[in-house]
């Protein structure tokens, strides 16, 4: 049998909604500038990945490389091959252009 909690408070206070409302506005503050460092990095990243791509030399002690990743998995691969077969759905994806995405990759120097 489930049973409830009985709540005995019968007031809530101003200032528990004082406080709910000043969490509510950090967490907000907090959330947008995650957002903004995020928008930053990835920026930076952008930057300076193209940098590389196009020649430029890096002198660092970091450890610095591009990493690319191919896919060719497709959600609907599985019920392509239930309708036309397995080996069509090879075919097709075999003919499929992967998407390529690039990241650049920086470890710590140590």
């Amino acid at each position: 049998m489930r049973t409830q909690r009985v709540l005995t408070k019968t007031a809530i206070t101003d200032r528990e909604l004082e406080h709910l409302l000043a969490l509510r506005r950090a967490y907000d503050a907090q959330k947008r500038r995650l957002e903004m460092a995020e928008n930053a990095l990835v920026e930076l990243e952008n930057s300076l990945l193209s940098q590389i791509e196009a020649g430029a030399t890096v002198i660092s002690r970091h450890a610095v490389q591009i990493k690319t990743v191919e896919r060719r998995n497709v959600p609907w691969k599985s019920v392509c091959a239930e309708v036309i077969g397995a080996e069509a759905t090879e075919a097709i994806l075999a003919n499929t252009p992967p998407s390529v995405s690039r990241r650049l990759l920086v470890k710590e120097a140590a």
